[in-house]
């Protein structure tokens, strides 16, 4: 069993409840209602607020305990379930736990092995009370609701049987010293800092000795070169010190950005400080649609400002891109490398340096360019050394910022999408008809969280009923809008004329002068007159339904009756045929998610073993349709489902009432 962030031990319980809502109670010394300061005193206090919880006591680890911190929780086996319970025999959106006006009910998600609630299965919303038990499958849990006082107690438990369980362990061993980017370990190891940390004399070279140095004019010119040497080293090394303070805190403040102008202000200002000469930032990336061109994505100046005119040669970035090396030219104007090309020309006199900016995989994601004019000074090699560094840095900054812009789509996505998933079992039936003398079941689950697969009994005049079950082409989002839309139209067009032949020719000129594209569904539709026992049946490019006498012999029904698939030829026709149905006969209808399913070696379940099952599977139609599943899921042994699944079945019983001519028999 996984859980998701719902899921937090007792420690981390007490730790929400303290962060989380709480109530005024009064001062404590005198008897004054909850919420009001006392009367007497003044003072006042607060406590808990009511939580609500689950416990898990089988099926799970023991000291399992989910928070119910959200308006909804739904358990399954699917990853984007907020509790995941990755047991084979747990539907993928299972079970869903709500709160309403301060009370909390659960709601059976058409899970294929049901959910009980203290051993009575869920057949519609049911209320929750604290210390219910609920059963899904072999997971079990106790729903508690209460104040912090009795959440205590079972954290109090829990601490108890966490702390005998590690008991006498031991430590793990020390392991060697990791250094940290930007650390004070790490800087040392550079040699670039003093014992306080601070990067400081342990850059600066200790004066030359001057012992021996004869007296005279040599000794004293000798002197003086060893007294400027030691000037021009410390002021060198001031520079490298600078520059070295200049560069931690820019990669200290490159990181923890959300957002590309962030990142780049904070690239910018990186750069204006650890390269005093220079004027301009440009930082440009391959156009959309164009890999092999650039664009501008950001120029800044030292003041901060956006610049009005890059100074940006084609050539320069030309070079770049082929070499995929660093570039610098001191002085653009007088480089001989260049053809002195009108994009180099345009360019003021200048010093410029160009790097490209690289992924993981060392795949060009952009390319910097800094500029400087030849008064404020020159670059040189050591600069471009540290224009690199900067520029491999900034590169993984903006690989992590991309990453997380993506990961905030991925998460808005699967929102969206558990959101549609919920909205499209809205469409499809609670739970199947309730007849006397007459037994249904049925089985769906898409294998995209939304599919194209439907089904829907229709009730209609005179005691009869529509039984349909479609399969649009497709899978996912789109199939599922479709679905939608088909949905609406049959009950639509049952309800004007009853006729299966007729809605089936209805649908047909809805989908042929709809603009959808080359969209089309295969239907069928099975009307059953409860009172004179015969259904008249309608195919429209489907899997013909299956019939089991009572005697168990199967067979396919209407399969040289059936017509085009809806949405192809605007001049089809659909016949409709008749069959009486017998005491203790069973018709199943299903879609291409059970027949085409297939296992590991890429074999297809197939037609000729639906039918052995059929033929020898159980009496009861519930049973028969849940033991179908069961033997696909056997047949794929555990290989990913590639089609929505779907299968609707029904039996007379022997309790139905003698069948009644009508007009017309």
């Amino acid at each position: 069993m996984r859980f998701h962030a719902a899921m937090v031990s007792a420690t981390g319980i007490r730790r929400t409840l303290r962060a989380g809502r709480r109530r005024f109670a009064g001062c404590g010394d005198h008897e004054q209602p909850a919420g009001v300061l006392c009367r007497c005193c003044g003072r006042g206090k607060w406590r808990e607020a009511d939580v609500a919880f689950l416990r898990f006591v089988r099926g799970g680890p023991s000291e399992g305990i989910v928070a119910l911190e959200k308006p909804q929780v739904v358990l399954g086996r699917h990853p984007s379930c907020d509790v995941v319970l990755d047991y084979a025999e747990i539907s993928r959106h299972h079970a869903r736990i709500f709160e309403n006006h301060g009370s909390y009910f659960i709601e059976d998600l058409r899970s294929r092995n049901g959910t009980q609630v203290n051993t009575r299965p869920v057949r519609d919303v049911t209320p929750l009370r604290h210390g219910d038990r609920v059963q899904l499958c072999d997971v079990e849990f106790v729903f508690h609701e209460g104040s912090g006082e009795g959440m205590s107690a079972v954290q109090a438990e829990q601490d108890t049987r966490a702390s005998g369980r590690t008991a006498g362990a031991s430590p793990p061993a020390a392991s060697g010293e990791t250094l940290q980017p930007n650390s004070t370990t790490t800087v040392r190891s550079l040699g670039a800092l003093d014992s306080t940390g601070d990067p400081g004399s342990a850059a600066r070279p200790a004066a030359p000795a001057r012992r021996g140095i004869e007296r005279g004019t040599a000794g004293r010119r000798l002197g003086a070169v060893v007294a400027a040497a030691d000037r021009a080293s410390e002021a060198s090394a001031e520079r490298a010190l600078v520059k070295l303070r200049a560069l931690t805190r820019f990669s200290r403040n490159l990181t923890g950005h959300f957002g590309f102008a962030e990142l780049l202000k904070s690239l910018t200002g990186g750069l204006f400080e650890l390269f005093p000469q220079a004027q301009q930032v440009v930082y440009l990336e391959p156009s959309a649609g164009h890999p092999n061109e650039f664009e501008v994505r950001w120029i800044a100046d030292r003041q901060g400002r956006p610049s009005p005119a890059p100074q940006v040669s084609r050539e320069i970035l030309q070079r770049v891109l082929q070499n995929g090396e660093a570039l610098l030219s001191e002085n653009v104007a007088g480089d001989a490398r260049f053809d002195h090309t009108e994009s180099v020309e345009r360019m003021t006199a200048c010093s410029v340096m160009c790097v490209p900016v690289v992924d993981h995989q060392e795949n060009v994601i952009g390319v910097l360019q800094l500029t400087a004019p030849l008064l404020a000074g020159r670059f040189d090699h050591d600069d471009l050394d540290l224009f690199a560094s900067v520029a491999a840095q900034f590169g993984l900054a903006l690989q992590t910022l991309r990453l997380y812009e993506a990961r905030l789509r991925e998460r808005d996505l699967q929102r969206e999408l558990e959101l549609a998933t919920q909205v499209q079992l809205g469409f499809l039936p609670r739970r199947p008809p309730r007849i006397p003398g007459y037994r249904f079941a049925d089985f769906y689950e898409p294998a995209h969280g939304v599919g194209g697969d439907y089904f829907d009994y229709v009730p209609l005049r005179d005691d009869r009923w529509a039984v349909v079950v479609a399969d649009v082409a497709g899978k996912g989002m789109p199939a599922a809008l479709l679905m939608a839309r088909i949905c609406s139209a049959v009950r639509s067009h049952l309800h004007i004329c009853g006729d299966p032949g007729e809605v089936l020719e209805r649908l047909n000129a809805d989908l042929v002068t709809s603009a959808l594209g080359h969209r089309f569904v295969s239907c069928v539709i099975a009307v059953l007159d409860v009172r004179s026992h015969r259904i008249d049946l309608a195919n429209a490019g489907h899997w013909p339904p299956l019939r089991r006498t009572p005697e168990g012999d199967v067979a396919s029904v209407g399969t040289t009756e059936s017509g085009l698939p809806l949405g192809i030829s605007g001049e089809a026709r659909y016949k409709v045929t008749r069959y009486p149905i017998a005491v203790d006969e069973t018709w199943l209808l299903y879609t291409d998610g059970v027949t085409e399913a297939k296992g590991p070696d890429r074999a297809i379940y197939g037609m000729p073993r639906l039918v052995e099952y059929l033929r020898n599977g159980p009496s009861d139609v519930e049973a028969l349709i849940q033991g179908l599943v069961a033997d696909v899921d056997r047949f794929s042994e555990g290989s990913t489902r590639t089609d929505d699944m779907c299968i609707v079945g029904f039996q007379r019983t022997a309790g139905a009432q003698p069948a009644e001519k009508r007009d017309g028999d």
